[in-house]
């Protein structure tokens, strides 16, 4: 994304990449979720930098505790770019598919424990 500095006074900015589920509020989930974010060097005025900020369709999906899974949930999800959550420059709408992925349990034993009788 490129920035350009519009102002009269050199200055940085802090670009922030967000991810919206269409239908947050039936799936209780936020209405964003940060995503990324990258800042530019200080720009003189008139000046401007490229930032790129990685994002990977499978950034949105949410952890289901209940199946200890990572869950991308089918539908239309939007990409917002923007100086803040409440400054959004750029939006960019995307269609994705369920996918399911378990996560390991960290938390189990590695090995049995065998118990001696005495």
């Amino acid at each position: 994304m490129k920035v350009t500095n519009t102002g009269d006074r050199p200055g940085k900015e802090i670009v922030q990449v967000y991810a919206s589920d269409s239908q947050a509020r039936d799936r209780n989930k936020p209405e964003k979720e940060l995503r990324g974010f990258a800042k530019t060097a200080e720009l003189a005025p008139g000046q401007s930098e490229t930032v790129n900020i990685s994002f990977d369709v499978n950034d949105l999906a949410s952890f289901d505790a209940g199946k200890s899974a990572w869950r991308r949930d089918t539908g239309t999800y939007y990409v917002l770019v923007g100086a803040s959550s409440r400054d959004i420059r750029s939006t960019l709408p995307i269609e994705v598919d369920e996918k399911v992925t378990p996560a390991p349990n960290i938390l189990a034993p590695k090995a049995q424990i065998n118990t001696l009788k005495r």
